[in-house]
């Protein structure tokens, strides 16, 4: 399956409006990017607090489309946060840190980050996170494709209860 322009009609001037969570031990470094990020016409919530961030997912105080996530780590210690990654699953997340280190990148990447940057983050790549939100959807749709040739699924109703029930509700913020 091709995943075309008709499958974003419901996302009007997309990607404006892209919901961005924001989670950065740095205050400053938060506030920094924030501004870039809407000044792209992004919407951000930034959290410092890890607990915070992961309880306004868990607790579905809102919904995102995309994380940004900053990583703690030295050269030759990888031993920073990675709960964000393990429990955030469902959403696109993409890790940034001021330190490159190989190990903190390929583990990030291993437990499911979309991307790993490097402070300070180039104009280009900030431009370009909502693709990763395409590449969800096109997923998500390519899974829907299978059910439904397959034979799992009978109609529309059961395809989207089929899907929801294997991807959770984090299908429903990116659709």
């Amino acid at each position: 399956m091709v995943c075309i322009d008709n499958n974003f009609q419901g996302l009007k001037d997309f990607p404006k409006g892209l919901r961005v969570l924001l989670l950065d031990h740095d205050p400053g470094s938060a506030a920094e990017l924030k501004a870039r990020l809407e000044a792209m016409d992004y919407v951000v919530t930034i959290f410092c607090d890890e607990n915070e961030a992961l309880s306004a997912i868990t607790n579905k105080l809102e919904t995102f489309h995309v994380a940004i996530v900053g990583v703690k780590a030295t050269s030759g210690n990888s031993d920073g946060s990675f709960k964000f990654l393990e429990t955030a699953r469902d959403l696109p997340t993409i890790m940034i840190s001021d330190v490159d280190c190989l190990s903190t990148t390929m583990r990030c990447i291993a437990l499911g980050a979309v991307e790993f940057l490097h402070k300070p983050i180039r104009e280009d790549k900030l431009k370009n996170i909502w693709q990763h939100v395409v590449h969800k959807v096109c997923f998500h749709l390519h899974l829907f494709d299978v059910a439904r040739m397959s034979g799992l699924c009978e109609n529309s109703y059961s395809l989207f209860y089929f899907i929801c029930a294997k991807h959770g509700p984090a299908l429903s913020a990116t659709l």
